[in-house]
């Protein structure tokens, strides 16, 4: 599934695993700020971002389970995702949070192109998610 490779290529700091399953444009968002990656340097960027953060804050692994998947036509899905951050080995320090992504059907593979973050409580998160305009 997409987004188990997603969840892998965080938890493995694989750039290039995580480009395999996003297509650009790649719109993120928070209840705050809102991105459009359209190439692989700010995407990498967001990605590196996110990795420092979690190190920074103890973040040890991430446990993601989609909610609910729905087509929205025969090339479009939209997904909401539960993701827990488990922190120094056993910890859970706050509430899950949730992300309602949309995959396109490339080919044959479906790819993120966007993803809104319902994340509350942590502004140094969101600041890793979406770069200030």
């Amino acid at each position: 599934m997409v987004d188990q490779g997603v969840g892998e290529a965080i938890s493995h700091g694989d750039f290039e695993a995580f480009t395999a399953h996003h297509r650009l444009p790649y719109e993120i968002s928070t209840s705050e700020r809102r991105e459009v990656i359209s190439d692989l340097t700010a995407l990498e960027r967001m990605f590196r971002r996110n990795l420092a953060y979690f190190e920074n804050d103890g973040v040890s692994e991430m446990s993601r389970r989609v909610m609910s998947a729905s087509f929205v036509d025969d090339d479009t899905i939209w997904v909401l995702i539960e993701t827990r951050l488990i922190h120094f080995g056993s910890q859970i320090k706050r509430a899950p949070y949730f992300v309602h992504g949309e995959l396109q059907r490339s080919q044959d593979q479906w790819l993120f192109t966007s993803a809104h973050f319902a994340i509350s409580g942590d502004p140094l998160h969101m600041a890793a998610l979406v770069a200030k305009s």
